[in-house]
């Protein structure tokens, strides 16, 4: 039996209460929003990792 994702989210990441979502469970971080739940981004960890580094360094842009 698999154990329900716990979801979190940043205050800061809201925007008239659509927020953006992230659980972390087994080999797999899901990413989804609050107003819409459906559909889900799916990353293994390891890629995940590599995206929130690749925004907090500035290093994604629109088109790349």
């Amino acid at each position: 039996m698999e154990i329900p994702p716990i979801w979190r989210r940043k205050s800061s990441s809201c925007l008239d209460d659509h927020c953006v979502e992230v659980a972390f469970h087994g080999d797999r971080v899901d990413v989804t929003s609050s107003g819409v739940p459906a559909p889900r981004l799916t990353f293994t960890p390891t890629s995940w990792h590599r995206f929130v580094s690749g925004v907090r360094t500035g290093g994604l842009r629109p088109g790349d």
